[in-house]
Order: structure tokens, then C-alpha cells, then sequence
């Protein structure tokens, strides 16, 4: 139905539609801007994060109004589509000449468009990313119909071409948090959406005609087109209404082919959304007698098959809260599973109706490694904290990281008593010290792994071969945590670990104390001669939990806990617990394959960076740290050869440019040149590191079989005392015979569960991938074990000031790898039994045993490899080629750290 006088003399749609584009082409220009000039100006930078934190911060703490903000939001934007349902239905044309005293819904929709400005402008101070930003579908809504209301007014017309795309911001639907079936709600507004942009854009080129001339234009009413969508792509086709131009009919068939393909795909996903949830998926009730543990984030398979354990001591339900629709074997898991396992599906919002977070006595948000996107699983996380913080004022809160940089985003959101309820883990972080770590101490990486993993994981049968039944039988030793018994208040630290092996065979590694300003962590030997207090737990190893809990050592219910550095520890681990220098330029510190061999190398550490020049970074200065630490003496500072693309080297720069000695080269584990040019038989160790996990995985495994094959016949030509021991200040030697290159390789973020052979675990080539899973696992049943294996990889001393405790007669602890052919084992009898080297290195020197490295026998072709035994039994006969795993301290003089001399 046309009006008199809305018909227009002539055409300017295209007026519109060059503004739409003109005005989307100019934000990317002035995105990319901002974004090149945000990356050279820290202030303006640090200025915006606090806009963001500051307007988060306010969002979370008025959650009632910013739900009432995304009410109005949505409203108004179906208001909108609603103004422009009423002027097409009414005008049928694509431009209404009408003055707009006339045109009310002209007169709506500019009014609806000013109020749009607010909310757009908002977006635009709080994005974190200018790219993801302007493909969002709600900027691309708004470039569509506030600059054609603003020119509209400008020329007298009223333009209702792309007023459909305001649907869009019926996606945001499901982030309301009434009504539950958030994934249901989710389907449906996606769905719905999608039915009115594709009726919108086949009525506006119908409308429009052919772009040869724009002579034949097809003017209905846009519910017309509703119902000729719900036609065609159901495959109905009553043929009684059709496109009419060729640009339609393209358009229809492109439309058909996408909906069929999505239908195939999410259609049996919708059904069994809208079904009933089975009765072990509903909404948990707590039990008064016992708080529960809430985990949520992403939830997998393998994480909850370690909560399947018998040997599991479960004194509390666990619920496992996720918004993602399990498999079939997934499900298996929960309808078999023991008293007090539940799985509740919803989002962290609904988590106070479903799984009773309010109640809780801890709430546990476990990362994605797999994520294609690590920055946006980080930040998925850190808002589900803040909901969590402000659903509850009791429960504790720990989150799990995979890029340790993402803590700086907590740091300007938190309140004094949010920062006191809520722990942070890093795994990325942990995981690349314990890489740099290893670098100094060959199979350390297996030898804490193995303490620190169920025995259930990764279950191998029993073999045939010497080697593999005595790895295997280690890896059941494990660290626990419990209260030590009053018998050993009063007496020093010493004393009880003596005490502990002597009397009940179990291994005191260290003690954690409480007193009314702080809690600390206190690793044997740092301070041999520490009165033990009172209401003191110990980190004990053993591989029978029975002779734990049955020798005077209660057992009470203990708060799981995770061991988090704060924003001020961070400062102390970085500027005080390691060496750093000046500021060096990117430029001065790259090697050509030339120099590099030209450098006579001996004793440095190679590291092969798998990354692309777009890659994230996954901050190598952890790895670096370990190699950095006060506890080794400046001169006998090993090269770090960082090795891989330069340009994504030159991002990780930023980190990395006050580490001493460190080089960076271009080149590639797989060119012969590049091999040759590191010096690869004269290097400390050869590390093996991708920044991709999903796309770098088979040329991390190509480039790990070629390394290793090249180890094989690689004659050693370094200082082995100096390899292996990790210290370059004694000359002890361990064999005239050459040793195999260490090589470990492994995934910066997660690690993909893939079946690994037992050697390559067993000598320390690689990481199990098992540890990434057990973040959830370790924080309830061992409580704090992931505390004390931070504190020992960053040096055995608590975050604090150094001096302090250097006065008070604590010093930096060390593992080292020690022979029994010299040294301070030089007196031990060398054919005598594991319990007595323990006896004797306790008593003697303070030094704490761990396992062996034991010598694997090979070929006469090839070099022979070392595989871990974790703390062997009393009888275990030793050799005289076994390597020992010890925790030794240094001594501190004057200002200068120096080693503790081992008697010869």
C-alpha cells in the first residue's frame, strides 16, 4: 500500500548504502590505527585498561542494574525492528519521501538511534581487541542503521534497507540470567535471527532490482519474505510466491545450501536440549552435613576420570557445573559413578540456583588447553570469577590460567577481600620453569611429575623389562600433605625428618607453617635447625598412604588450596630471586649461523621455538629464571640459544631483555644448518618447545624423532660433572664414557592426551601430558602439593624479603643430580642399598634423597640413556654409575651467593 507523497522522484539508496560502507571502511582504518599507536604508548595503554577494569569492576558490582541495562538494551532494539516491521508493511518501499512529522516510525527510529550511540560508544572504550571488535555483529547492526537514520534526517528520507539487522541484538538473549535453559535460549535467538537477516536481504535486493539498471523492482511486505524463507529452506516449496531478479534467486540458493547444512549439524543438538535433562544432569542439592566443591569452566573426560579413583579419599560431594551437552560417553561416567559425583549443565550465573555455590567450600574454574584461542579461554575465566565473587561472599574461588600474563586483568578488578578468597594458578607458567628447571637437572621434569600424579593415570601394564617394572614401581611414590603429630612439636626440622625415615619410613620433604600474619613453606634442608611449632603440616613421600595416616599423624578435613604468587610476590620472584641486567636492544643479541659457531659454545642450553610471527606469546622468561637464580654464581651463567622465527622472538623480547646472557637466532630444528650451528654435542640440553599445541603437533614430533636419532651417535664434548650435577664449580667427574644428549620437548600451553611411549616419560624427553589434567585432582586431594612444587622449582624460599630469611638462617634450595663414583658419595660404599645412601647423605650433609638416574642398558651402537626411579625402597641395591636425584641447600656470604662445599 502506497501512500500519496511517500513515493520519492527519484533514487538514492545508493547514497546509503556508500555511506554504510564508507563509514565501516573508516573505523578499520582508525581501529589499526589505534591499535599501532596503543602498542608504543604505555600510558595511554594503562589509561584504557583502567577505563575497562573500572567499568567492569562497576558492572559486577551492580549486577541487578547491568542485567537491567541488557533488558533495556534489547528492548530497544526489538522496538526498532518493530518500527521498521510497521513502515515496510504499511509503505512497501525501500525509500519513504514522507516529511517525518509525518512518518512516526521515521520519527522512532531516529530517537531509537541516538539512544544507540551510548551503549556504542561504551563498546568502543572497553574493547581489548579493535579487530574482534568491528566484525562483531552487534558493530556491524550499528554501521548499519545509525549512519542511514543520520543522513536520513540530513536529506529528508527515510531509508529501511538494513533496519532488519537490529535482530541481532537478540543474540544477547542468553546472556540474561532468568529463566534458565540458557542453551536452549541460545539455539532459539540464533536461530530467530537468522530467519529475519535472510528475509531482510532477499527484500532489499528484490526491492532494489537488478544492479544492471535497478528497473524491475519486486516491492512486498517484509512478512512476505518471512514466510517465503520458512518455504523454501524446508524444502516445502508451494511455488506460489518467487525472487523475481537474478540477484535474488543467487541469494535464495546460497540461503538453502546454508540452512540445510546448519540443520543437519545443530538440529539433533537442539532436540536433545529441549528434552528433559536425565536424572543425574538436574539441579544439585547440598547435603547440610558436608559443604560440596563446585568445579566449572571446561570440563573433560580425562579430568573427571581421576575423581573416579577408589583410592580417592571423597569426604564431600563434587559437582561439576558446565554449559556444554556431554557425550554419550561422558554420560556413562555419571550414571556409573560412586555416592557423591555430580555433573549439573548451566552457566556460571545460574551456578547459585543449580549447584549452590553460595554453599560451597570452594569453587574451582579449570581452563581449556586445547582452546584454539588461549587469550579468550583466559578471559572466559576471569569473568566467571568475577561472578562467582560476587554470587558469594564465603566460598573460595581458584582459577586456572594458561597464559600467566592474564593475572595483570585480576590485579585492577579484585577488592582486599576478593584477593583473599581467590587463588590463581598458572600452568604455562609452571610448566616452562619446570622445563627450565629440567635443563640444569635432566629427568627432574619425571621425577616431579611422578610425585605429583595419581598412580591411576596413564595406566601401562607390567613389563617383562627391568627398567620399566622399576619406573613404573616409582611412580606410586606420591607427596602428600597432613598435620604433623604433637610428638614432633619442639623439635628441629632435622631432627624430624630423621626421625620421621628412622622410626616410620616415611620421607618429610618439608613443612608448612601458619602463624597470625602469614603462611609459609619451608623445604628441607633450607633450615635444618627450624623448631617445628605447633598445628605444623608436613609434605611427606611415600607410596603407602596407610603407614601415613596409621603412624600418629591425624588426618583432619583440610580447605583445598592452590598456591598463587600475588601481584608483589611476582615482583619479588622476578627482581629478587634472579639475576637481571639493564635493558639490552633486540638487534644486539641475534647470532647468524656464523657467529654462532665461530662462539666455541660449551655447556649452553638450546631452545627451538615451534611459532609462527603471529603466534601468542607464552612468556619464555620462565624458562629462563631457573637458569637465572641467585642460587648460581653469575660466572657460571650457561648460554640460552632461543632459536625460531625472529619476528615472534621480538615480541617475546619484551620479557626477555634484562635476562643476561641470552641469544636469539633464526633457524629451524629441522634444517641441517641450523643443527650444526648450536653446537648441539658440546649444549647442556636441547629443548624442544611449540607455542601452537593443535598446529605445530606434528612438526614438534618430526622434529623430536630427528633430534633424538641425531643424539644417538652424538659423541658428548662437555664437562659432565658440570652437565650433571647443575653446578660448575665442582670438578667432580662422573664417567670418562660420553652420555646422551638430554633433549625434552614439549607443548607451551596444554598437552594434547595422546598416547606417549613409556621411555620417552620415563628418561624426561617429555612432560606427561596427565599433569595438565590433574589441576582439579591435586587441588582436592592433596591440598597444597601444588604450592610446595611452585616454591621448590622458584627456590625453595617463600615470597618475602630475601635478606630476612638469609638472617634468620634459611637459605635457597637445589636439586642436583650427584654421582656415587666422587664427590660427596665418594665414601659411601658403592655396592650398598638405597636406605643406606639415604642414611648416609641425611646424616653426613643435610642432603635429602630422591631417586635415582639410573644407567639404561643398550646397544654397543648407541649412547645409553638414564630413566628416573622415584624414591626406591630401603633394599633397592644401587650402582656406581647411578646418578641421585638430592635437595641440597646453598650457602650465603656476605652479599654474594656461594655453594655449600660437599666434602670430598
Amino acid at each position: 500500500m502506497h501512500l500519496e507523497g511517500a513515493t520519492c522522484p527519484d533514487k538514492k539508496f545508493l547514497h546509503f548504502l556508500g555511506l554504510i560502507a564508507a563509514s565501516y571502511a573508516a573505523a578499520w582504518c582508525v581501529g589499526l590505527a589505534l591499535k599501532f599507536f596503543l602498542k608504543r604508548c604505555a600510558s595511554v595503554r594503562r589509561a584504557q585498561r583502567r577505563a575497562q577494569v573500572s567499568l567492569r569492576r562497576y558492572c559486577r558490582h551492580h549486577g541487578r542494574l547491568s542485567q537491567t541495562f541488557l533488558v533495556l538494551e534489547i528492548s530497544l532494539n526489538i522496538l526498532a525492528v518493530c518500527a521498521f516491521f510497521f513502515e515496510n508493511h504499511f509503505y512497501q518501499l525501500v525509500e519513504n519521501c514522507l516529511p517525518m512529522n509525518e512518518n512516526v516510525s521515521q520519527a522512532l527510529d531516529w530517537a531509537l538511534n541516538l539512544c544507540f550511540i551510548s551503549p556504542f560508544i561504551i563498546r568502543i572504550v572497553t574493547i581489548n581487541n579493535a579487530t574482534r571488535f568491528l566484525t562483531s555483529c552487534y558493530t556491524v547492526a550499528d554501521f548499519c542503521t545509525i549512519p542511514p537514520a543520520i543522513l536520513g534526517v540530513i536529506i529528508r528520507r527515510s531509508f529501511t534497507g538494513l533496519r532488519f539487522m537490529r535482530i541481532l541484538y537478540l543474540l544477547r538473549v542468553p546472556e540474561l540470567s532468568v529463566g534458565g535453559r540458557a542453551q536452549l535460549k541460545k539455539y532459539l535467538s540464533y536461530a530467530l535471527a537468522a530467519w529475519f537477516v535472510m528475509a531482510g536481504i532477499i527484500q532489499l535486493f528484490e526491492s532494489l532490482g537488478d544492479p544492471t539498471d535497478f528497473d524491475n523492482p519486486h516491492n512486498e511486505t517484509f512478512a512476505t519474505w518471512l514466510y517465503f524463507i520458512v518455504v523454501t529452506v524446508s524444502t516445502v516449496g508451494y511455488g506460489d510466491f518467487s525472487c523475481k531478479t537474478m540477484v535474488g534467486k543467487g541469494i535464495t540458493i546460497v540461503i538453502i545450501v546454508f540452512v540445510l547444512s546448519m540443520f543437519a549439524r545443530y538440529m539433533p543438538v537442539l532436540l536433545s536440549t529441549i528434552n528433559k535433562p536425565p536424572r543425574y544432569f538436574r539441579k544439585y542439592n547440598p547435603n547440610s552435613s558436608k559443604r560440596h566443591i563446585v568445579y566449572c569452566g571446561r570440563l573433560n573426560q580425562e579430568m573427571i576420570c581421576h575423581f573416579l579413583n577408589p583410592g580417592i579419599n571423597r569426604v564431600t560431594d563434587l559437582v561439576f557445573l558446565g554449559d556444554q551437552t556431554l557425550t554419550l560417553e561422558d554420560r556413562g561416567f555419571f550414571q556409573q559413578n560412586p555416592q557423591g559425583l555430580y555433573y549439573v549443565r548451566g552457566t556460571v550465573l545460574e551456578g547459585l540456583r543449580l549447584a549452590a555455590i553460595n554453599e560451597a567450600r570452594a569453587c574451582i574454574v579449570t581452563a581449556d588447553g586445547k582452546s584454539v584461542d588461549p587469550q579468550r579461554e583466559d578471559e572466559a575465566n576471569v569473568f566467571r570469577v568475577f561472578s562467582i565473587l560476587d554470587l558469594t561472599s564465603t566460598t573460595r574461588v581458584m582459577l586456572e590460567l594458561l597464559h600467566y600474563q592474564n593475572k595483570e586483568i585480576l590485579n585492577y578488578g579484585l577488592s582486599s577481600s576478593e584477593e583473599s578468597r581467590l587463588s590463581v594458578f598458572s600452568y604455562s607458567e609452571f610448566k616452562l620453569r619446570l622445563v627450565g628447571y629440567s635443563s640444569l637437572v635432566p629427568g627432574f621434569s619425571t621425577l616431579l611429575a611422578n610425585l605429583l600424579l595419581p598412580h591411576t593415570v596413564e595406566i601401562l601394564g607390567m613389563s617383562n623389562l627391568v627398567w620399566e617394572r622399576e619406573y613404573q614401581y616409582g611412580k606410586r611414590s606420591k607427596i602428600y600433605m597432613e598435620p604433623l603429630s604433637e610428638s614432633l612439636e619442639g623439635m628441629t626440622l632435622h631432627e624430624a625428618v630423621e626421625l620421621c625415615y628412622r622410626k616410620l619410613k616415611l620421607i618429610l620433604l618439608g613443612i608448612k607453617t601458619t602463624d597470625a600474619d602469614d603462611s609459609k613453606i619451608i623445604i628441607y634442608p633450607s633450615n635444618p635447625n627450624f623448631i617445628i611449632p605447633q598445628r605444623t603440616l608436613g609434605f611427606f613421600c611415600t607410596r603407602k598412604i596407610k603407614r601415613l595416616q596409621s603412624n600418629s599423624l591425624s588426618v583432619t578435613e583440610a580447605e583445598p588450596s592452590v598456591y598463587s604468587p600475588t601481584r608483589a610476590t611476582q615482583e619479588i620472584l622476578e627482581h629478587q630471586n634472579f639475576y637481571v641486567t639493564p635493558d639490552r636492544d633486540f638487534d644486539m643479541c641475534i647470532m647468524t649461523e656464523d657467529e654462532l659457531k665461530a662462539a666455541n659454545l660449551r655447556g649452553h642450553v638450546v631452545v627451538f621455538v615451534l611459532a609462527k610471527p603471529d603466534s601468542p606469546t607464552i612468556g619464555l622468561e620462565n624458562i629462563c629464571q631457573p637458569l637465572r637464580s641467585d642460587c648460581i654464581n653469575p660466572s657460571h651463567f650457561r648460554k640460552i640459544i632461543f632459536m625460531g622465527s625472529l619476528d615472534y622472538m621480538k615480541k617475546e623480547w619484551k620479557q626477555l631483555k634484562n635476562i643476561p646472557e641470552i641469544y636469539v637466532a633464526d633457524g629451524s630444528p629441522l634444517a641441517k644448518e641450523s643443527l650444526e650451528a648450536v653446537e648441539l654435542a658440546s649444549c647442556q640440553m636441547c629443548i624442544l618447545l611449540s607455542a601452537e599445541p593443535e598446529e605445530f603437533e606434528s612438526r614438534l614430533d618430526l622434529a623430536f624423532q630427528v633430534i633424538e636419532r641425531k643424539s644417538r651417535r652424538l659423541v658428548r664434548i662437555v664437562d659432565k660433572a658440570a652437565t650433571m650435577s647443575g653446578d660448575d664449580s665442582t670438578p667432580d667427574r662422573l664417567s670418562a664414557s660420553p652420555d646422551r644428549l638430554p633433549v625434552l620437548a614439549s607443548h607451551a600451553i596444554g598437552e594434547p592426551m595422546v598416547s606417549m611411549d613409556t621411555l620417552s616419560l620415563a628418561v624426561g624427553r617429555k612432560i606427561p601430558p596427565s599433569l595438565y589434567q590433574s589441576f582439579g585432582f591435586l587441588n582436592y586431594d592433596n591440598s597444597e602439593v601444588l604450592g610446595f612444587a611452585y616454591t621448590l622449582v622458584t627456590g625453595g624460599l617463600w615470597p618475602g624479603s630475601l635478606k630476612k630469611q638469609i638472617s634468620a638462617g634459611y637459605d635457597m634450595v637445589k636439586t642436583r643430580l650427584l654421582p656415587l663414583t666422587s664427590g660427596a658419595f665418594a665414601a659411601f660404599c658403592k655396592e650398598g642399598t638405597y636406605g643406606e645412601l639415604f642414611v648416609f647423605a641425611l646424616q653426613k650433609y643435610n642432603i635429602l634423597c630422591l631417586g635415582l638416574y639410573r644407567e639404561l642398558l643398550s646397544s654397543s651402537e648407541e649412547l645409553p640413556l638414564r630413566y628416573v626411579i622415584t624414591s626406591p625402597e630401603d633394599d633397592f641395591a644401587v650402582r656406581s654409575t647411578d646418578l641421585v636425584f638430592v635437595l641440597c641447600r646453598r650457602l650465603h656470604k656476605s652479599a654474594e651467593w656461594e655453594m655449600e662445599p660437599l666434602p670430598e
